[in-house]
This record gives C-alpha cells, sequence and structure tokens, in this order.
C-alpha cells in the first residue's frame, strides 16, 4: 500500500511528539483487540504480528528527507515500536495477567 502524507516543513519536536502519543495508544489498543479474537493461538499471533511489523519498518522509504535524518527518524521510530510492542507482550502475557 503507497500512500503519502504532506507534512508541513515547520513541523517541531513537540509535534512528532504528539504524533506518537496519538499513535502508540492506537496501536496497542488495536493489538489488544486482535489478541482477544486469537484465544489459544493469542500468542503465536502476536510474535507473528511482531515480526511483520518489525520487518515492514525497516523497510520504509521516504522522499525528499535528508538521508541522516530519515536515518535517525526511522531509528527513533523501530525504537519506539519495540517498546510499545514489547510493553504490549509484558501486558498480555506476563503471568501476573
Amino acid at each position: 500500500m503507497n500512500w503519502h502524507i504532506e507534512f508541513p516543513k515547520d513541523m517541531t519536536p513537540q509535534h512528532w511528539a504528539a504524533i506518537v502519543t496519538v499513535l502508540q495508544p492506537a496501536l496497542r489498543k488495536a493489538i489488544e483487540e486482535g489478541v482477544d479474537t486469537k484465544g489459544e493461538d493469542a500468542r503465536i499471533w502476536f510474535e507473528q504480528l511482531s515480526q511483520t511489523l518489525m520487518t515492514r519498518a525497516k523497510g520504509t522509504v521516504t522522499e525528499g528527507i535528508p538521508m541522516d535524518v530519515e536515518a535517525e527518524g526511522l531509528r527513533l521510530g523501530l525504537r519506539i515500536l519495540q517498546a510499545t510492542l514489547e510493553a504490549c507482550r509484558h501486558d498480555l502475557f506476563s503471568e501476573s495477567r
């Protein structure tokens, strides 16, 4: 799926923080809902989804962004995604649940 979003050129770190603040809980909720529908296969489904999300995120290509900015942004995005997945894994599959 190809899509393109035009971001204003004057975006600040605060803008990006707000974007993450919106998207991260939405991703968590979607994962929780998916896990709830999978029953005994929930853990397997979650691990497959996690691997797919990380693989696709690593393959992200941008246009019109300097390479150093792109690389730094992708590294940060991957860290945020990984942290979100790890938090979901802990919250959904820890023994205390």
